[in-house]
């Protein structure tokens, strides 16, 4: 199960049904497949797989007959029952069925992912099914359809210290905050839109209600009419999606998100509750709108394939700023879904939390989508009054990219109302925030871009140091002015001529920032006083990157001085010849790559063998394919297949299948070169 924030006070966790018996069928898979591997008998390979169970089923009926009705309830529970499917290219429907069929699933949905679906196998039979799914040549990858929580908070004295902390409580460190007052005389977030992948949202608080986005494709008199006016294949979708319904295993869609958790409306007020409106307090990006996406129930669970629909629809509507305040210890097999799903859309921010295992190192035992290697995302963890790190937050010197603050954190609640709460699923909504204060003065940052954005700007401090890719906590002020000095008091290290220089290279450039005209623009987007109010995503003006040109140049002498800024995403920290990389970061100050342990787990490749290999860190790595051809005494490696995936560090394996698409290795002798970086490693096989 996902746990993306303690579960505290009078909430508890879900109480998980005993497992399933075991299937009474065993696969026969093996016996009938001794017959033949060729594509030509396919069809008649399946086709005698289910005479055969039949057949079984016939001698077994007494059996088969009790054990549906034992395991009925449990479906209702159960999601393990639910498996994520992703097939090869170019197959036909009747092909596809024929991989349910084999595999005795039935198909429940079609995901927004590519050649992707959810399909679900009988009670007891669902490690079988998915099983046969990956012995399957015509499938990629299969996956349960895990779980996805979020704990229950831990109400408490305080208030919003963490937009503006000024000692106002004992034991608090004076501007151990993310300065958002200073922020706000540059931008409040006019004109940008924040998805919300959580529980919902309170749509009569009345902090909220004026900031929730309306998608103005239904809006209106479209809202109720039964039909999908913008043709996005959601029916009446005027704010927002309902995902998961009452039950997150049995999940019900509709146009309806309402929270009751209160979960996703603390999430929502941190991020974009009215300012300056005589009631509760404020968000860090006021001006922002929220788009909420429920895809966890009351219990505070959901389902992996909830979450993926999630983000596919906002980028559907056009959001570049996805908060998911979720997450847990999924495989890494299942954790594809969700590294597919950010892939497909690099313009958008997914803005993740790192986890609240007490200090659980991200980097050894994955948390996810925080330890995913996508660069558009960035992992934030739980920061306390006195800028260092919470107790329970999780760490990560190269899967969690900065802190927040994340304890006693004071926003909107469930039934119109107020509370305190304690989490990573509270911090990640201020770097959110953030994001959209940035995003409205320089709508030209997207993804990693604005990620790097804000990692640089942090506030450097010693307690952070090592505990993420930036060692500091998010200050907004210094984002939404692009400055990426370290902190004042982070400079005692380098040499005393080298720090002031860039310290003065960075004040022209907030000097054009104001001039620039992009906060005027979007402000009329605030002004409107209905409930609803429309959100429309910003346009990207071109000459807005134009601010950013004048640093290098009131620095002539100086040569290096322009290069640092540049080089955003590794700013000096205190401790600085220590400070790790950022992940997927090609920077100077990255490890050399270590490839080692190359292998292939099968001499001869039938329908799929596994190449494995180990790194010492996050890296792109290319499989290249060479079938061996020998012309009079000389031999060479014609390349047949190439393949990009995302190295992890520590042990990987990648699927290498005799099939992809409509294409085929044919018999001979092949080479796998594996290359990461400078860093490259051969294998070898056979396919007869």
């Amino acid at each position: 199960m996902f746990h993306s924030e303690r579960r505290l006070g009078h909430y508890s966790p879900a109480k998980r049904p005993p497992p399933p018996p075991e299937a009474v069928l065993l696969s026969i898979a093996s016996a009938v497949a001794a017959t033949t591997n060729s594509d030509e008998s396919r069809t008649r390979l399946r086709a005698a797989k289910r005479v055969a169970v039949v057949l079984v089923a016939t001698v077994l009926t007494g059996t088969l007959a009790v054990a549906p009705a034992v395991a009925a309830s449990v479906v209702t529970q159960e999601s393990s029952y639910r498996i994520i499917v992703k097939r090869e290219q170019g197959l036909s429907s009747a092909q596809r069925a024929d991989i349910r069929q084999d595999a005795n699933v039935e198909l429940l949905d079609r995901l927004p992912l590519p050649q992707t679906e959810v399909v679900e196998a009988n009670p007891g039979e669902a490690r079988a099914a998915l099983a046969k799914l990956n012995r399957d040549p015509d499938v990629e990858y299969a996956v349960r359809d895990a779980t996805m929580s979020a704990a229950a908070p831990d109400p408490d004295l305080g208030n919003q210290w963490g937009l503006h902390n000024s000692g106002q409580l004992s034991g608090f460190l004076t501007d151990a905050d993310v300065d958002a007052p200073e922020a706000w005389g540059k931008s409040v977030g006019a004109g940008q839109g924040v998805a919300v992948v959580d529980s919902g949202i309170d749509f009569s608080h009345p902090d909220l209600a004026r900031r929730i986005a309306v998608n103005p494709g239904e809006a209106g008199t479209k809202a109720a009419n039964g039909i999908d006016d913008d043709g996005n294949g959601y029916k009446d979708d005027h704010r927002g999606w309902d995902f998961v319904g009452d039950d997150w295993s049995v999940p019900v869609s509709d146009n309806s998100p309402d929270d009751a958790l209160g979960h996703g409306t603390h999430v929502a007020g941190t991020i974009a509750a009215a300012r300056d409106n005589g009631i509760g307090g404020s968000g860090v990006a006021p001006g922002a709108r929220v788009l909420p996406l429920r895809v966890l129930d009351a219990q505070s669970n959901g389902s992996l394939s909830s979450v993926v629909s999630a983000f596919y629809y906002a980028d559907k509507l056009g959001y570049r700023i996805v908060n998911a305040s979720l997450g847990g210890y999924i495989t890494a097999d299942e954790a594809r879904v969700l590294a597919d799903a950010v892939a497909a859309h690099p313009g958008t921010l997914y803005v993740v939390a790192a986890g609240n295992n007490y200090g659980a190192d991200n980097d050894s035992k994955p948390f996810y989508p925080c330890a995913l290697p996508q660069p558009n995302i960035v992992c934030v963890g739980a920061s306390d009054a006195q800028d260092r790190a919470a107790d329970f937050s999780n760490r990560g010197a190269r899967t969690v990219d900065l802190h927040a603050p994340g304890v006693d954190i004071y926003s909107t609640d469930g039934n119109r109302g107020y509370t305190h709460r304690d989490g990573t699923s509270m911090a990640a909504p201020y770097v959110a925030g953030a994001a959209a204060l940035v995003a409205a003065i320089d709508p030209s940052l997207r993804g990693e871009a604005l990620k790097l954005r804000l990692t640089a700007t942090a506030d450097r401090k010693d307690a952070l140091g090592g505990l993420s890719t930036s060692g500091g906590r998010l200050n907004a002020a210094r984002a939404v002015a692009g400055s990426t000095v370290a902190a004042p008091v982070a400079s005692p290290t380098p040499t005393p001529t080298a720090t002031p220089t860039p310290t003065a290279t960075p004040t022209p450039t907030a000097t054009p920032t104001p001039t620039a005209t992009p906060t005027p623009t979007p402000t009329p987007v605030v002004t409107p006083t209905p409930r609803d109010e429309v959100f429309r995503p910003a346009p990207t003006p071109s000459p807005t990157p134009a601010p950013e040109q004048p640093a290098p140049a009131p620095a002539p002498a100086p040569a290096p001085a322009p290069a640092a800024p540049a080089l955003s995403a590794q700013p000096a920290l205190a401790p600085a010849p220590t400070s790790p990389p950022q992940r997927n970061s090609s920077s100077s100050a990255s490890p050399a790559v270590q490839l080692t342990g190359v292998s292939v787990s099968s001499r001869v490749l039938k329908t799929s063998l596994k190449v494995r290999f180990k790194l010492n860190r996050t890296i792109r790595v290319t499989l290249t394919v060479g079938l061996k051809t020998c012309r009079r005494g000389k031999c060479s490696y014609r390349t047949a297949r190439r393949l990009t995936v995302s190295g992890r560090q520590g042990a990987n394996a990648v699927v290498l299948k005799r099939k992809q698409g409509r294409r085929r290795l044919s018999a001979g002798t092949y080479r796998v070169l594996v290359k990461a970086d400078d860093a490259t490693r051969t294998g070898s096989f056979v396919v007869r």
